[in-house]
């Protein structure tokens, strides 16, 4: 049997996905997570340095530097994913 469970990283589910895993108890669980999101979680400071500077993003630039360089389509991408994370009282990253 294969259970899928979908989530969205700015919804505040991390505790529903965990009693779902844990009723389950599947043989493996897979997370599709991009190296910046993995080493961000994971506390790698040293990792994501040196992603973002692979990127092309300096990692001493503030957040709202960043977003001044990056591509509309991801600033408004991003204004979402705020908004929807307000409106859900949650953060970036509860669905783990």
């Amino acid at each position: 049997m294969l259970t899928i469970i979908g989530t969205g990283h700015v919804f505040k589910i991390g505790e529903a996905v965990s009693f779902l895993t844990r009723q389950c108890w599947p043989d493996a669980v897979c997370v599709e997570l991009d190296d910046l999101r993995y080493h961000a979680i994971t506390g790698d400071k040293e990792a994501l340095r040196e992603d973002l500077i692979a990127k092309g993003i300096d990692p001493d630039a503030s957040k709202e530097e960043r977003m001044k360089n990056a591509s509309p389509v991801y600033r408004q991408s991003a204004k979402y994913q705020e908004r929807v994370s307000k409106d859900n009282r949650s953060s970036a990253g509860a669905d783990m």
